[in-house]
C-alpha cells in the first residue's frame, strides 16, 4: 500500500505542481491503520487534481511539468493510477486471503512432515 501512495498517487501530483508539503513524500505509516488513511488521503488528493482539470484540460498533453512524458494526457495518468491501484490492492489482498485462510502456518506444518530431522 506504500507504494501506491508515495510512489504512485503522492508522486504523480508532480504533475500537477504538488511536492509534499515537508519535501518527503515517503513517510512509513507505523501501523496498518495509519497506512489505510495514507492511502486514502493520497487518492483523494489524486482525484482532486484530476476532477480539477475539466473534461477538455483531461484529454490535453500534461507539457513540459510531466518531463519525459510531456506528450501524455492526464486521462492516460489517471487511468495509469487506476490500474496501479488495482493491480496493488488486489496483491494486499491475495496476501492477506492467504493469511487469514492459514496459508503459512499450513505450509510450515507440511515442511515439518517432510523434515527428517523432526521425526
Amino acid at each position: 500500500m506504500w507504494h501506491i501512495g508515495a510512489d504512485c498517487l503522492r508522486g504523480y501530483g508532480r504533475f500537477f505542481g504538488d511536492e509534499a508539503a515537508n519535501g518527503d513524500r515517503h513517510p512509513w505509516p507505523g501501523t496498518a491503520a495509519e497506512g489505510i488513511e495514507a492511502l486514502a488521503d493520497d487518492w483523494s488528493r489524486f482525484r482532486s487534481h484530476v476532477e480539477s482539470l475539466g473534461d477538455d484540460r483531461l484529454t490535453q498533453p500534461m507539457g513540459s511539468i510531466a518531463g519525459p512524458f510531456a506528450h501524455e494526457s492526464y486521462l492516460l495518468l489517471a487511468l495509469h493510477a487506476l490500474d496501479e491501484a488495482a493491480h496493488h490492492c488486489a496483491e494486499v489482498d491475495l496476501l492477506r486471503d492467504l493469511y487469514v485462510h492459514g496459508f503459512a502456518a499450513k505450509r510450515r506444518s507440511d515442511a515439518d512432515h517432510l523434515d527428517p530431522t523432526t521425526h
